[in-house]
């Protein structure tokens, strides 16, 4: 590794800087709130916790960035629930990435190395999957041509212990591709998975994360937006189930999403839909998801939101039943309404109402202990602080 990084800074200063001006950068957030849930005939019960994204007790992050001509250190600190105790266990949580990246060959040529999080090119970027497939503690390769800029391949390793042989590591590759121009933007990152690593010595299976964005449709139609994403995992990948007399099971699970966008100003409305299947051979299933979402801000420091999320059981394994009838299609339907204050310098407080109803004879209920279906309700209050 001191080699790799020798080669990087020597290369430093034969080529031309291509990041911004030099020096250190530094940002970060403070995410937490207040969360009131009822969980059916359960007690009322009150929290730290922020369901926007930052979890229980929430999220503080300290992001760097030093730049030097054509390299960039990146590093970020974060405390929450599991990283906050900084024994051996949750080190690896307080650093949630460290790595240095260099541009080299009139800019062709990106070179990462340590462990890598963050801005990866090949990543879905949201709304519903934000996943990708080289997040590692590694090197990873980026190859972006002049004769075709709009082209970026490359391939990315992860460091692995000492019983891995030459062998094995080529199992372990991971290979991403994004082709973006005025018109569309296309990503794919593929991350090989060999049996050393597998649970109950059996392969977990490759994944394959992708997007698809019709950016010539917002040209066509101003305001209007249209992109695909999605993952694939368990890819050849298998597990004993014990249940099943140790019979050898697919671990193969895909998650796509459909994204439809209009936003005119002061106003904007979507609607998602999503299909997961998961194809084992003691569970098989299909969901639809069909989310519609609006925002509107009615001026610089208040803006209101709505969702609505209803998921439909299109399919599932044979024989199943849920007290001696069939599964119902409608299994959990969610209401969410949010006000958002905008209090200036990066601060926010929101006030969020969610409503999640598993319906009757649903197997979202059946997998809560309660067939003839509970509702979840819960009152938030949400603050961020951004810097």
């Amino acid at each position: 590794m001191r080699k790799i990084m020798t080669v990087l800074l020597l290369a430093a200063l034969v080529t031309g800087s291509v990041f911004a001006e030099d020096g250190l950068a530094i940002s970060g957030e403070v995410k937490t709130g207040l969360n009131i849930s009822k969980d059916g005939d359960d007690d009322v019960v009150a929290r730290v916790k922020n369901s926007d994204d930052a979890g229980t007790p929430g999220r503080i992050r300290f992001n760097f960035v030093y730049t030097k001509g054509n390299i960039q250190f990146k590093w970020r600190f974060q405390l929450r629930e599991a990283g906050d105790k900084f024994d051996e266990q949750n080190t690896s949580d307080f650093v949630a990435y460290a790595y240095a990246l260099g541009d080299f060959f009139d800019d062709q040529f990106r070179i990462s190395l340590g462990k890598i999080g963050g801005d990866s090119p090949w990543e879905t970027s949201g709304d519903e999957i934000w996943a990708n497939v080289d997040n590692i503690q590694g090197a990873r390769f980026e190859f972006k041509p002049a004769f075709l800029s709009s082209l970026n391949v490359g391939m990315a390793l992860g460091a692995k212990n000492n019983a891995y042989k030459l062998e094995d590591y080529l199992q372990e590759f991971i290979f991403g591709a994004r082709y973006e121009n005025d018109a569309i933007d296309t990503r794919l990152g593929f991350a090989l998975d060999g049996p050393g690593d597998g649970t109950d010595g059996e392969p977990d299976g490759s994944t394959l994360v992708w997007r698809l964005n019709a950016k010539f449709v917002g040209s066509a139609v101003p305001d209007l937006s249209v992109w695909l994403n999605g993952q694939v995992k368990g890819i050849g990948g298998t597990v004993k189930d014990t249940n099943y007399n140790n019979k050898e099971e697919s671990r193969l699970a895909t998650d796509e999403w459909l994204y439809i966008k209009y936003a005119p100003n002061p106003w904007d409305a979507a609607l998602r839909l999503g299909l997961h299947t998961f194809d084992g051979t003691s569970a098989k299933q299909t969901t639809l998801n069909v989310k519609p979402v609006f925002n509107y801000k009615f001026n610089d420091w208040l803006s209101a939101n709505l969702y609505v999320n209803a998921e439909l059981l299109l399919g599932y394994k044979e024989g199943i039943k849920i007290d001696d009838e069939d599964p119902v299609l409608f299994d959990t339907i969610e209401v969410g309404p949010k006000l958002t204050f905008d209090l200036g310098s990066g601060a926010s407080i929101a006030t969020a109402y969610t409503l999640t109803q598993k319906m009757p004879n649903s197997i979202s209920a059946a997998l809560a202990g309660d067939t003839k279906g509970k509702a979840t309700n819960q009152f938030e209050i949400r603050f961020v602080y951004s810097f």
